[in-house]
């Protein structure tokens, strides 16, 4: 089975989520730490989020309670993943203007992490524009010379042992024109 230019363009679109992934953590975390700064200067608001996140440990905990006792508990509370990065959103489109923290260095590492996943999401949207242009193995061969570890990719199209064809079939009539 030969690869097409769409599981190639399918692969580098995978390959790119999980780099622009990475930089969602990676500048997660440093967000994270700006927002416990300026929590540490304002107590009452720092407070306020940990009353908050308690209160969700604690309807987790009665939840779990309930389910254990055999009761039927599905409450559905759209609490988010960590309060403390939902009480500051981040927004990763433009057209939201600039970020409106309360401290620049929130801001400051707000625009550098739109810069960055914007900046990568391009240079990938080019090797996908270049693969189209090309058939799938110079393609393969394309991603190989920039870097990529491209042998699941090729691994993935050939033929598995239980699937390789029997040639002693093909041509009962002892002819292949």
């Amino acid at each position: 089975m030969a690869l097409t230019k769409y599981e190639v363009e399918n692969w580098i679109r995978r390959v790119r989520d999980k780099a622009t992934n990475a930089i969602d953590e990676q500048h997660t975390i440093l967000f994270l730490s700006a927002v416990n700064k300026y929590l540490d200067a304002t107590p009452t608001l720092g407070l306020a989020i940990k009353d908050c996140e308690n209160a969700i440990a604690a309807v987790e905990e009665a939840q779990t309670r309930i389910k254990l006792y055999g009761g039927k508990c599905e409450w559905n509370m759209d609490v988010p993943e960590n309060i403390r990065l939902s009480a500051f959103p981040v927004s990763m489109y433009h057209r939201d203007g600039p970020p409106k923290h309360p401290t620049e260095e929130m801001n400051k590492i707000e625009i550098a992490w739109r810069k960055e996943k914007r900046q990568t999401s391009d240079e990938y949207d080019k090797i996908v524009s270049a693969v189209r242009s090309v058939s799938a193995m110079k393609g393969v061969k394309l991603l190989t010379e920039l870097g990529f570890d491209t042998s699941k990719l090729v691994a993935t199209k050939k033929l598995n042992p239980e699937t390789d064809i029997n040639k002693k079939l093909l041509f009962p009539c002892k002819e292949n024109k």
